[in-house]
């Protein structure tokens, strides 16, 4: 799945025109989708802590939304193995921190909403994290989804994969957790709460076309 070469940003709906390198483009509706770092049971039947986030891309005329990007993470720095690191050179990148992602994000798609549902007490300490940052600019927002249920994230999952308007690259992270998820709906890591996410936020929060103002006669006396 080609990634866009060159965007352009609409401030008057927000939406973003992207370009491919193949000399085709779109107008896209962009939304994010995270999970803060937590605690979850693997594949494996062991216990991990991660989190995750996912960028969706909708084709505002097809309606069809693509992952382009996507990363497991737990720190919003970047954290540089130590001296003492047996497996790593001294200040090597052992774990690549949220905010170079952000950055990316904003730079090729002008990124800006993320939509998360967990606890305040730790979403809130993520959150802070971020604003904090020098590296994130400009801040992103991140949005809390009012939800009834725990599992209703995966509802917006399974209606967009059984009505074929999710794509995603079924070699990643993500796209390998789909797949073990839908046959296994006891599984829950974290990529497929970001998941739910994003699209319940495109499901809440869709594209309105900007009203075009019209044109006003000016009369002088």
């Amino acid at each position: 799945m080609p990634n866009p070469t060159h965007c352009h940003y609409d401030r008057n709906d927000r939406s973003t025109m992207l370009y491919f390198a193949d000399g085709t483009f779109f107008k896209a509706w962009i939304k994010g989708g995270v999970c803060f770092p937590t605690r979850y049971k693997t594949k494996s039947g062991g216990i991990d802590n991660m989190g995750f986030i996912v960028l969706g891309v909708q084709d505002i005329e097809k309606g069809t939304i693509k992952i382009y990007e996507q990363m497991p993470w737990i720190t919003v720095n970047n954290i540089l193995s130590a001296p003492d690191d047996p497996s790593l050179p001294t200040n090597a990148m052992k774990y690549p921190g949220l905010a170079l992602w952000l950055r990316m994000v904003w730079s090729k798609y002008f990124a800006e909403k993320f939509y998360y549902h967990q606890p305040e007490y730790l979403s809130d300490v993520f959150k802070e994290a971020i604003n904090r940052n020098d590296m994130i600019k400009p801040k992103p927002q991140m949005i809390e989804l009012e939800i009834s249920r725990e599992t209703q994230y995966l509802d917006s999952v399974w209606h967009a994969v059984k009505s074929d308007r999710l794509i995603i690259d079924e070699e990643t992270e993500l796209g390998k957790d789909l797949k073990a998820q839908m046959k296994d709906d006891q599984y829950m890591p974290p990529s497929i709460q970001a998941l739910g996410c994003c699209l319940m936020a495109f499901e809440r929060f869709i594209y309105r076309k900007q009203r075009e103002r019209p044109l006003q006669e000016v009369w002088f006396a």
